[in-house]
């Protein structure tokens, strides 16, 4: 899947440890110095930087809220240990320039980590020819989101063992004499579930959960079409915002009807995450209460 072959591991609790330990291998390998990640990304990078003491720059987006990968030359210095880019972005679900970021950390053999909470189990099944760029370091994915498996499992991967052999900490006092985990003490369940869910449903069944979650977040977008909401961007996978001002006041008024949304700040407006779990049917009546409170 999305030709990651060669590639090593674990299973982490999440997308924050997997960004935490994907820096720390990284910073591990080429010392403390700084990172490049885009202003769309996951507030778990934040953490990343605090935790293990390494400058976070920040690159700018360009008009479809991807980072801007033209910026990246300027902001790379000799104290740069890595770039993060992400596969489907917390607020909109966008996929930045995957191939053009690739190219430019590869010719300043900067290495390169991949944020896939949301996408790891979207992309691949939604556009089929998708493929990763030949240069990569690390992608994380987690399947409690779209893999349909339990809380807490998350997924980091490695192109080399050695980013792996940079995380090993030696345990000589217990059965295993080295760990390459953040936790130490780990449950076994969530391997378990998450390899039990994914021999259930295979590509097809992966694939038929994300067509189904596509074909309901377009039929959101006619609803709220209709109450004069378009989407900010053409959305990349089920997640759609719809700009608006008011979008405090809308909250607010449909928490009385124990309607319960995100909010999206950049740009600001409601967010909608269209899980499998949510059917058509739900959508007709929350746009009519919507209608109502307008």
């Amino acid at each position: 899947m999305l030709n990651l072959r060669g590639f090593c591991g674990y299973m982490t609790s999440g997308g924050t440890e997997a960004n935490i330990q994907a820096l720390r291998a990284f910073r591990n390998l080429k010392g403390r110095g700084n990172f490049i990640a885009p202003e769309s990304r996951h507030f778990s990078v934040d953490k990343a930087s605090e935790v293990l003491g390494i400058e976070m720059k920040l690159a700018p987006l360009n008009d479809e809220y991807q980072m801007d990968a033209s910026s990246l030359e300027d902001m790379i210095d000799d104290e740069t240990i890595g770039i993060v880019a992400l596969l489907g972005s917390t607020e909109l679900g966008q996929i930045d320039p995957l191939e053009e970021i690739s190219k430019i950390a590869s010719e300043h053999e900067i290495p390169l980590h991949v944020d896939g909470a949301f996408g790891f189990f979207v992309v691949p099944f939604l556009y089929p020819d998708f493929r990763f760029p030949e240069y990569l370091s690390s992608i994380s994915g987690d399947p409690h989101k779209m893999g349909m498996s339990v809380i807490p499992s998350g997924i980091l991967l490695f192109s080399e063992k050695r980013f792996l052999e940079a995380l090993r900490i030696e345990t000589p006092y217990l059965t295993t004499k080295h760990q390459y985990s953040l936790p130490g003490t780990r449950p076994g369940a969530s391997a378990a579930a998450t390899y039990a869910v994914m021999e259930h449903l295979g590509k097809r069944g992966y694939r038929q959960i994300v067509e189904k979650c596509m074909r309901n977040t377009r039929a959101l977008i006619e609803l709220m079409s209709e109450l004069g909401f378009h989407p900010a961007i053409e959305p990349k996978m089920n997640i759609v915002v719809f700009e608006t001002g008011e979008v405090d006041r809308i909250r607010e008024e449909l928490m009385k009807r124990r309607w319960l949304i995100s909010k999206s700040f950049r740009p600001l407006g409601m967010r909608f995450v269209i899980m499998p779990h949510v059917e058509e049917e739900n959508l007709k009546l929350f746009v009519e209460d919507l209608k109502r409170i307008l």
